[in-house]
Order: C-alpha cells, then sequence, then structure tokens
C-alpha cells in the first residue's frame, strides 16, 4: 500500500527495488514449485535394487500378469479414476471389469476383533475376509501421520459373472490373487510409481556414530547404478 501511494523511482532506492523483487520472486518460485514439481521416494532395502520412484501424495490400482517369465504385464488404473465410484473400469488388456464401491483417500485397517459386522460384509474374497479398512481424516503434515494412505473396496466382475468384492489397500505390501480363466494375476493398490530406464541397487548402507555415544556421525551409502541404453555400469 505505501508502495502504491508514496513510492517514487529513483536511483536511491535502487536497493529496496532489488530487495523487493527478491522476496516476490521467491513467493512465485514456491507457487511454481507447488504446482509443478515432482517428486519421487526410491527405497532399496540393502543388497536391494530398484528401478522405480513413487509419488507418496498419489496411488494407483495395479493388476500384475506374472505368466511371461521375462516381463509381468501390468495394467494401472490411476487415483483420478479410482474415485468416480460405481463407474465400470475396463480396457482390453484386463481380464475382468472392476467397480469401486468405496474409495478412501486416507484411511485405517482394522484387524478381525476390531471391524464391525457391517464393515467386514463389504468384502467376501481376498484380504477383506480378516481385515477392514475405514475412512480417516486427510493427513495435515503435522501430525504423527505425515502422508495419506489410501484403501478401496472394489467388486470385480467377468461379463455377467461376478468374480468376489476385495479390499485394497496402500497398507497391504503384497499383491492379492486373483484367478481368472485359469491364470492368476496380482491386485494391488500402492502408491503411484514412474519407472526409470535405470537400476539402482544399494550395496551398503553405513550410519556412523560419534565415539561413545548414540549420535549420528554420518550416514553413507555404497552405489551401483546401471544403465543398458546408455552402457553405463
Amino acid at each position: 500500500a505505501a508502495h502504491a501511494v508514496r513510492f517514487k523511482l529513483s536511483w536511491k532506492r535502487l536497493g529496496i527495488i532489488v530487495a523487493h523483487l527478491g522476496v516476490i520472486l521467491l513467493l512465485v518460485g514456491e507457487f511454481v514449485t507447488g504446482f509443478a514439481a515432482r517428486e519421487g521416494h526410491m527405497t532399496i532395502d540393502e543388497g536391494g535394487s530398484s528401478n522405480y520412484v513413487e509419488d507418496i501424495r498419489s496411488s494407483e490400482l495395479a493388476i500384475i500378469d506374472p505368466s511371461d517369465p521375462a516381463d509381468d504385464l501390468v495394467v494401472v488404473v490411476p487415483q483420478r479414476v479410482l474415485a468416480r465410484t460405481g463407474a465400470p473400469i475396463s480396457h482390453g488388456l484386463l481380464p475382468f471389469q472392476i467397480r469401486v464401491d468405496e474409495w478412501m483417500p486416507n484411511s485405517q485397517i482394522l484387524g478381525p476383533a476390531q471391524a464391525p459386522a457391517a464393515v467386514k460384509a463389504k468384502a467376501d474374497a481376498g484380504a477383506g475376509t480378516s481385515l477392514a479398512a475405514v475412512p480417516a481424516a486427510p493427513a495435515t503434515g503435522v501430525d504423527d501421520q505425515g502422508t495419506d494412505v489410501a484403501s478401496a473396496y472394489i467388486t470385480l466382475f467377468r461379463g455377467n459373472d461376478r468374480l468376489g468384492s476385495y479390499l485394497v489397500s496402500v497398507y497391504l505390501d503384497e499383491p492379492q490373487p486373483v484367478e481368472v480363466g485359469g491364470k492368476v494375476y496380482g491386485l494391488q493398490l500402492r502408491f503411484k510409481r514412474t519407472y526409470k530406464p535405470y537400476t539402482l541397487e544399494l550395496i551398503d548402507f553405513k550410519h556412523d556414530k560419534f565415539v561413545g555415544t548414540e549420535t549420528a556421525r554420518n550416514f553413507s551409502s555404497r552405489l551401483r547404478l546401471v544403465d543398458p541404453a546408455r552402457r553405463v555400469d
């Protein structure tokens, strides 16, 4: 307001102008980063490797066909489609149709003794026969839960045949088996993955401490990067 009413352009005010432009540039940069930046996590166990990063702010439903010994065929349904409950989801590569009965952007998993009977009845196949999911308030970023963990109840159909209702959740680490037409497929709700043309292997991880204390002094990792397309190893 003071600039609009009282400001007069002069060389004596150059320092003030530069300082204010710097602050404005920082604010604009934060907005651009917030809307356009893409972040990902690559989790690698020691001795293991990975070729994808995960976006913990978005989920996807993966249907995995492991019948080919060389490569898995994976079809993924993005979160924006899963959020449209009730609409059938189909694709030429999918062996069945999917209907999302309930979508929970954030959720909690309940054990057999915790879940009410009405919640248990939502699934009649897979992990949902012993576990249940209930909606939870969105994560705020300042509480104990730093990110939303999605869950959903879905029903699978093949033509007019109902294959069962399943609970899928990011909490569940392993794909659930679904047998269709003599083949077993994997069904998994997971964080959105972006695959890379290279592979990172974690050879060794070290957590050094100051002598005689539990205070961290240094973290270090020995990695192997393999990119066949560029002949890098």
